[in-house]
């Protein structure tokens, strides 16, 4: 990515400069998926499908799908390769089969970063029951940080709401905080969360990290209602 594009797009959202350049991969690895074979069977789901589909302004560094139909390791292994070996910047540097999960972590280079950062992918295997209209549908992605725009399956906001509940109460993170509370802005839903304990300052430190400036008063108001 150009860091010109970069820095501009970096200062005009309120926005490190690495979410930036990390969702500009994001969306190049999410175009190459849904242009192959693999894309008929996937259901993008989780943090960065509320952003780069239904605009939160929450950026995020994992990639995360549901299975529609089977897919076999060894495609997945394959085209994620081939996906990676279009660009210098990138290189796998994890990918496996876990017993619920296909596993990759992407690692990306630029010469104007002060660092090596990486975009995590995982494929849920856990056969779920999902019907189209209901559950998910067809939809465009779309990011500031390129021209891409792939075709793809998402997850509706009425199961990405119940999923998220679900992952607020078994790992307990802030940014699951924060996408409840934007779920519930974008269905007009009055939010009633799972007793959980998260601190503070792991709420502050967490969303500082993804969200731009202009959002971050909402950080007190999520502590509160986190509290009630």
């Amino acid at each position: 990515m150009e860091f010109e594009l970069a820095d501009n797009l970096s200062k005009k959202l309120q926005i490190n400069i690495n979410n930036i350049v990390r969702e500009y991969w994001e969306m190049f690895i999410l175009d190459g998926l849904y242009s192959s074979v693999l894309g008929i069977s996937l259901i993008f789901k989780g943090g960065t499908a509320l952003r780069l589909i239904y605009n939160s302004p929450r950026f995020s560094e994992d990639l995360d799908f549901s299975l529609l139909s089977k897919i076999k390791f060894n495609d997945f292994k394959k085209i994620m390769e081939n996906i990676i070996s279009k660009q210098p910047e990138l290189s796998i540097k994890e990918i496996y089969s876990k017993k619920n999960t296909y596993f990759t972590l992407i690692k990306f280079k630029q010469e104007y970063l002060s660092r090596t950062l990486s975009v995590k992918i995982e494929i849920s295997k856990r056969k779920l029951s999902f019907k189209e209209n209901i559950d998910f549908k067809l939809s465009t992605a779309s990011s500031p940080t390129t021209n891409l725009k792939p075709l793809l399956k998402v997850l509706t906001l009425e199961r990405l709401f119940k999923e998220k509940l679900d992952a607020l109460s078994s790992r307990k993170k802030a940014r699951d905080l924060f996408d409840i509370w934007f779920i519930g802005q974008l269905l007009k839903k009055e939010i009633s969360l799972p007793k959980i304990k998260l601190r503070k300052m792991d709420i502050k430190q967490e969303l500082n990290r993804f969200l731009p400036k202009n959002y971050q008063p909402v950080i007190p108001e999520l502590i509160k209602l986190c509290k009630e």
